[in-house]
């Protein structure tokens, strides 16, 4: 229900999912009714893991089989990097040129934007690009790298949130036996959709 009306939709008759981001959509056969649970909802998280429940065929991960990520935000953080770099030599040949002597005092500015240069790097790096299942193995594809995690190193799979001003930033967590922790989001369909895939993939 919302301010304009109300939709529904028997479990019977929803045919697929789609979504981005955050929201998750339940569309029926004919393609005219969809159902839409705002993110925004209080236990949004219950919701998501109740529709898994009722529904666990739409979330099969032969049809999920491959989430990618696109390179646009790895464009994004490219550029963002190139700019600090530049503002670094900027600051860096200021400081030469305003004085002789170079003191701790004039090389804060160039330590603050190192410190956000790796930072974002370093994000860079560790977000994976690419999340793949075979069998009972993920395979996790990064920037220079890949990993691969069998089921059972896998303790449990969680849809966990930061907390903002402006809300809820829901991810994946992949809680393995080993006490790490590795979070997933941005994978080419919505964070409720790759969570469920993931859960349907390693109770199965």
């Amino acid at each position: 229900q919302n301010i304009f009306g109300s939709r529904t939709l028997r479990w019977t008759e929803i045919n697929r999912v789609s979504g981005k981001g955050y929201e998750i959509k339940l569309h029926n056969y004919d393609g005219d009714v969809t159902v839409h649970p705002s993110s925004g909802l209080p236990g949004y998280e219950q919701i998501i893991d109740f529709i898994g429940a009722k529904r666990p065929d739409l979330f099969s991960p032969q049809e999920f089989g491959e989430m990618r990520r696109g390179f646009f935000p790895f464009v994004m953080m490219a550029v963002v990097i190139l700019l600090i770099l530049g503002s670094m030599l900027m600051v860096f040949f200021s400081v030469l040129n305003s004085s002789s002597e170079v003191n701790t005092a004039s090389l804060m500015p160039l330590a603050f934007f190192m410190f956000i240069v790796v930072m974002i790097g370093g994000m860079a790096l560790s977000i994976p690009r690419m999340v793949s299942l075979e069998g009972n193995t993920l395979n996790l594809k990064y920037l220079f790298s890949e990993k691969s995690l069998r089921a059972d190193e896998i303790k449990f799979i969680q849809l966990g949130y930061t907390q903002s001003r402006n809300g809820k930033h829901y991810y994946v967590a992949l809680h393995q036996t080993s006490g790490k922790q590795i979070r997933l989001s941005g994978l080419g369909i919505s964070i409720p959709i790759a969570y469920l895939v993931l859960k349907n993939w390693h109770q199965g």
